[in-house]
C-alpha cells in the first residue's frame, strides 16, 4: 500500500488515523474535558474537525498535531 504523506507525518491506513485518534481522546481526558465538543469548544478548535480527528475519520496533519498539543 502507498503511503499517504501530510506534512512531516506519514498515514497508511485507517488503523494509523484510529490509533491517532485514540491518542488524542486520552489527552483531552487527561486534560480534564470529558466530551470532544467541550475541548473543542473550549480551546476554540472547529468543533467537527476535531471530532473527525478523534474518530479517526480524517488525517490529522502536523499543524493540527502542533495546535492540539
Amino acid at each position: 500500500e502507498t503511503p499517504v504523506y501530510v506534512g512531516i507525518a506519514t498515514f497508511t491506513d485507517e488503523r494509523d488515523r484510529k490509533l491517532q485518534g485514540a491518542r488524542l481522546v486520552q489527552a483531552r481526558l487527561d486534560a480534564g474535558y470529558r466530551t470532544r465538543h467541550a475541548a473543542a469548544v473550549e480551546n476554540e478548535w472547529p468543533p467537527a474537525t476535531y471530532s473527525s480527528h478523534e474518530r479517526g475519520t480524517r488525517t490529522m496533519g502536523k499543524d493540527d498535531a502542533e495546535k492540539y498539543a
